[in-house]
């Protein structure tokens, strides 16, 4: 049984003949076909007491791409093991991306590119041990 609820005053009317006026932030039953033309003025989805019910639609952070590179907040990036995990995830990017201007003499990523891709300085050797590390798990 779905009940809508809205920060304002609601009318809600649809072609099957359904009118059902909805008071601001008080539950109201809906009927199922009249359910979208309520969403689509701005009503929200609740139980009978009136508490939002969240769908299951994920979340950006969900549908992320498994390749994007996570933002590393100042603070953390003195921790060197989560350092080394956000430079792990943009060289693995690199090297799918294959792109030859990405890559130095040594055949490892530039650190121009790597630190505009975290957004954060990074050094050659820090680019340097995770290509080891890599390259040394068969990657």
């Amino acid at each position: 049984m779905p009940h809508v609820k809205s920060l304002r005053d609601v009318r809600v009317t649809t072609l099957s003949g359904h009118v059902i006026n909805v008071t601001a932030e008080h539950p109201t039953f809906v009927p199922a076909a009249a359910l979208a033309e309520a969403q689509a003025l701005g009503c929200v989805t609740c139980d009978q007491h009136g508490k939002i019910v969240l769908d299951d639609t994920p979340t950006k952070a969900a549908l992320a791409d498994e390749d994007e590179i996570p933002f590393l907040p100042p603070e953390d990036r003195t921790d060197e093991a989560k350092v080394k995990r956000v430079v792990t995830k943009a060289v693995i990017k690199c090297f799918k991306k294959n792109d030859r201007a990405d890559f130095g003499n040594n055949g490892a990523p530039k650190a121009g590119v790597i630190t505009r891709m975290v957004g954060f300085p990074v050094t050659g050797q820090q680019i340097a041990d995770v290509v080891e590390t890599l390259s040394a798990d068969g990657n």
